[in-house]
């Protein structure tokens, strides 16, 4: 839900969405970890939001959502962008791989 607030480009109701979020479950913990990434990168926090989203893919690959995993490698890979730190993005790497495997029928990957 807050990917898609973020994206019609309203960062406060984002905001307010994740301050009624609450843990009680290991995946709860990893959304919260997920979407305190996603606001600050929306705030312009890159340093912040790259390791909020390194964080958030530790925990959800011990957790094993491998989609969520690729969000946060994604996110933080932007971050290294924004910071001009490109050549850092390895973070692009397992999420490219878990893309790759998504978009093949058999679910072999190339």
């Amino acid at each position: 839900m807050l990917r898609i607030v973020i994206g019609l480009g309203d960062p406060d109701e984002a905001d307010d969405l994740a301050c009624g979020l609450s843990a009680t479950s290991v995946r709860e913990r990893c959304v919260l970890r997920s979407a305190r990434s996603i606001l600050e990168e929306a705030r312009g926090e890159f340093e912040s939001a790259l390791s909020s989203y390194r964080e958030a893919a530790d925990a959800w690959s011990g957790f094993g959502d491998v989609v969520e995993e690729a969000f946060a490698h994604l996110g933080a890979g932007r971050c290294l962008l924004a910071l001009r730190q490109a050549g850092e993005a390895v973070e692009l790497r397992p999420a490219r791989r878990t893309s790759a495997i998504r978009t093949w029928p058999s679910g072999e990957g190339p």
